[in-house]
């Protein structure tokens, strides 16, 4: 509470004051009340209420140290006074703050398509509890190229008989036409078990979830469920689409739900729309393979996901994973295989682990080194501003001023400059990501581009650290100015 009421009076000071000084003040009347009725004469009665009241500048400054520390106070005024001598220069903070904006917002662009993928789980109920399964062959040593997935028969098999989780859920990928887009494009639909939506714990829009018997009855039915951006977008957002019939490859499938707005699938591409397993005989009615995708042991691979129990750490559920698994594999005369258990980001999928890490190191050691540029523009326009301000800095310092305390101050200057940067850096990182893989790919990755305390932290981190690159030697340099020269108009020099 009392750090709370410290912050609070950083952002009111001048009416701190203000209210100090009234109540000051008031104490001060009274008291001259006070002793002009014991009978004291007008003069005597001003120099005993100025020895009674004290020195009230000194009172002033001890109760403004008790509500704000100094060091904080003394930052204040640094601020208010940097951004008055950067409106004095609108050119050049202009400059400075642009350059600086397109260098921080291009680092901070990578960084929030990075976090996307690496920090970034799916937008689920407690996402925390929910993994991603692989199977590796172990005969064969893990690595990239050897993470599969699971049969449809071994998913049921293990969803049915794990203690270690709340449900396991299988998906495929699919190409679906809707009758109503008249592009004739095609669009991502997941195949998916009958529990996806209740073990992930995605909400619905409108409608609802999957029934565990619409994926397993022995008469498929044609529902589906879509995304809420392809109600939006390919159907109008019609408020009564549950309950119609929508055409899929020219199948008519029945709209029983729309997901939430956030959920866009578990794939690495944005699904439009899903359909349980049971209803691919209705989509795929010549397709041989399909009684061979739903009913053989061995017919790989389909990606599995799971919902571990409160308190169920994922050790455990891998080592029962795998000794389920194992006697699936027993029991069907198949090679038992090893289970891995990791995080749903994106990045974190083995077989593309190792390709993503380099991109983001190459992409970050590219818009680093831009950044870099920029910090060395701007702090070539700091020393040349710094020329023109030698007269100020060296009045400040031949009046009592430490080299620290105006090296602080102009540092103060360039943290201003770079928070302004910060700012506009981060809508540039709102913006910017969306727009370059909308251009630049056909089917853009199913990430989310929102700048959340993970991105705003490296924003603020790599502010902070670019007005030292930057500022630090122009103010170390305008420092060093002669007193006696430049009072003279000489340039700098060896002090």
């Amino acid at each position: 509470m009392r750090l709370l009421r410290r912050l609070q009076t950083l952002f009111r000071l001048g009416r701190v004051d203000a209210e100090l000084h009234e109540e000051m003040e008031f104490h001060r009347a009274m008291k001259k009340r006070e002793l002009e009725r014991s009978g004291l004469s007008e003069k005597d009665v001003t120099g005993a209420v100025a020895r009674a009241m004290g020195n009230m500048t000194g009172a002033r400054e001890e109760a403004r140290g008790v509500w704000l520390p100094g060091w904080a106070e003394s930052l204040v005024q640094d601020s208010v006074y940097a951004v008055r001598n950067l409106r004095r220069q609108p050119g050049f903070a202009v400059v400075a703050i642009g350059t600086l904006a397109a260098a921080i917002g291009l680092n901070t662009s990578v960084f929030t398509v990075f976090a996307a993928a690496a920090l970034r789980p799916w937008a689920v109920r407690e996402p925390g509890r929910v993994v991603s399964v692989y199977s590796f062959a172990t005969h064969v040593p893990q690595g990239a190229n050897n993470a599969m997935g699971f049969s449809i028969a071994e998913s049921r098999f293990l969803d049915s008989n794990s203690k270690s989780c709340d449900g396991l859920v299988a998906t495929r990928h699919s190409y679906v036409r809707f009758g109503s887009d008249k592009t004739g494009r095609s669009s991502n639909a997941m195949i998916v078990t009958g529990n996806y939506f209740r073990v992930l714990g995605v909400g619905m829009e409108r409608g609802r979830a999957f029934l565990r018997e619409e994926d397993l009855a022995p008469v498929p039915q044609a529902v589906t469920i879509l995304s809420y951006p392809a109600w939006q977008n390919r159907l109008g957002g019609d408020p009564e689409i549950v309950g119609k019939q929508i055409r899929l490859d020219d199948v008519p499938f029945t709209v029983v739900g729309v997901a939430s707005r956030d959920f866009t699938g578990t794939a690495s591409l944005r699904a439009d729309a899903w359909i349980p397993f049971a209803s691919l005989r209705l989509l795929r009615p010549l397709d041989g393979s399909v009684p061979d995708l739903l009913e053989k042991p061995d017919y790989c691979c389909s990606a599995v996901a799971a919902r571990l129990r409160p308190g169920v750490t994922r050790a455990q559920a891998r080592t029962e994973l795998e000794l389920l698994s194992r006697r699936f594999h027993m029991e069907h005369s198949l090679e038992p295989d090893a289970i891995l258990l990791t995080d749903t980001a994106m990045v974190s999928h083995p077989g593309s682990k190792g390709k993503i890490t380099v991109m983001f190191s190459l992409m970050f050691a590219g818009v680093f080194l831009v950044l870099l540029l920029a910090c060395a523009n701007v702090g070539n326009l700091l020393i040349a501003r710094a020329a023109a301000r030698q007269r100020e800095i060296a009045t400040r310092l031949s009046i009592g001023a430490s080299r620290a305390r105006i090296i602080r101050q102009l540092l103060t200057e360039s943290l201003v400059l770079a928070t302004a940067a910060g700012l506009l850096g981060v809508g540039i990182a709102y913006i910017l990501p969306p727009y370059v893989l909308a251009r630049a790919v056909d089917e853009p990755p199913n990430l989310r581009f929102e700048p959340d305390m993970y991105v705003m932290a490296f924003s603020v981190a790599l502010s902070a650290g670019a007005s030292v690159l930057f500022g630090l030697a122009p103010a170390l340099h305008a420092t060093r100015v002669s007193v006696a020269g430049a009072m003279k108009g000489q340039a700098f020099g060896s002090r």
